[in-house]
This record gives C-alpha cells, structure tokens and sequence, in this order.
C-alpha cells in the first residue's frame, strides 16, 4: 500500500497486530450490533447502514494504527518526536553534515546503494527529520543528490568537495539573530568561522575517508 520498501520484520509487526485488532474488534461489533434491538427500532432499515459505517471507519482506524506501528518499527528514531528546525545550522549540524558526508562517500566508493535517508538516519542514530533539514542544505549547496530510487549520493567527486564547504554549507548566518546585531556575537562568531575554515583548509572528503587530518582540525 504505502509508495516505500518496507521490511518484512516491520510489516509482519504492524500486519499481526492490526490482524489481531480487527478480528477481536469484529467479534465485539457484532455482539454490540446483533443486542442493539433499540436501534433497529429507531433507525429501522437505516440501522445496517449506520453499523456498515461504523464498521467501515473502525476498520480504517485499525488499518492505519497498524501502518503506523509498522512505520515506527522501521523508523524507532522517529519516536523522538519532531524537532523544530527553522535552519539545519545547530550546534551539531557541522559534525552531523560531516558524517553524513563521510558515510555517503565510503558507500559510493563500494559500490552499495543502501544510503537512503531512513538508513543513514539510523546508523548516526539521529531521527529523518533532523537529518532531512541538513540533506536538503547540503543539496542546495550542491554536495549531496538524490538517485531515481531516492538513494543519497556525493553531488561532485570526493577530492571536488573541502571539509570547509560542507561547514559553511550548515553554519548559521549572524542574520538569523538579529536581536544580537548590536552585541559583540556577530563579530566574534564571523571571527570563530574563519578560524575554522582555516584549520581545515586543503582538507577534502577523499582525505577523510583515507582517514587523513591534520591535528588542527579537531578544533571544530
């Protein structure tokens, strides 16, 4: 039913219980229903169609409760809840748009295709929603793309992108604060992203997943 691969471990779990549901809940409906004489009364011929309808968005209900707990058995960091994120640019989007870098280079060098946004999600145990704001930077910036089967890949050759395009691709403008405009942040914040920019200058991607660095660079 849904337009996505779902596993079979997840779509047993939503599957079993919704079976489960629904069965007890038709053994419940029809033994309220059949008692029901008092509707038949009033509603007459009316009552099959009422219990039809009633029957109809139970079942429903049923169905989609059982999607969803499919979806969360794929997805468990989805169970964190929605964080708001009006810019991808927080204090662990630097790291995390590294790592995300990262892994999608050492995959494409072998070749796998498992580097959706649920996989990846999972393996930096962050939820899609967090991951999906720095993806969609990242793509503007021209660093990540998508495939036809909705797999993440480098946008440019490993040695084309710097560790110092990837930081400024997610870091926080001075203007999304403008009530600190007259405070000495701005300045200190520009000051604090140059010196990063210059403590991974000449590093690119091909050089981290060589596992080359130089011991400045930690100071991200």
């Amino acid at each position: 039913l849904p337009n996505t691969r779902v596993r079979l471990r997840s779509a047993l779990v939503g599957g079993a219980f919704a079976g489960i549901v629904w069965v007890l809940s038709g053994y419940l409906f029809a033994a309220v229903v059949g008692n029901s004489d008092r509707a038949e009364v009033i509603y007459s011929s009316f009552a099959a169609i009422i219990a039809a309808m009633l029957w109809l968005y139970l079942s429903w209900l049923i169905l989609l409760t059982g999607a969803q707990l499919a979806y969360y058995h794929q997805h468990p960091t989805a169970l964190r809840g929605h964080e708001p994120i009006d810019h991808a640019a927080t204090d662990s989007a630097g790291p995390l748009a590294l790592g995300l870098m990262w892994l999608l280079g050492k995959e494409f060098r072998r070749a796998r295709r498992n580097t959706s946004l649920a996989a990846i999600a999972r393996h930096l145990d962050v939820s899609e929603e967090r991951l999906s704001a720095v993806v969609d930077t990242l793509q503007t910036a021209g660093l990540v793309a998508t495939t036809g089967e909705q797999q993440l890949i480098p946008a440019r050759d490993a040695h084309a992108i710097t560790v110092a395009e990837i930081l400024a691709a997610v870091r926080a403008p001075p203007e999304q604060w403008p009530g600190l405009q007259d405070s000495p942040l701005p300045a200190l914040l520009e000051s604090l992203a140059q010196r990063t920019t210059e403590s991974v200058a000449g590093i690119t991607l091909a050089d981290l997943l060589k596992g080359e660095a130089p011991p400045d660079s930690s100071g991200y």
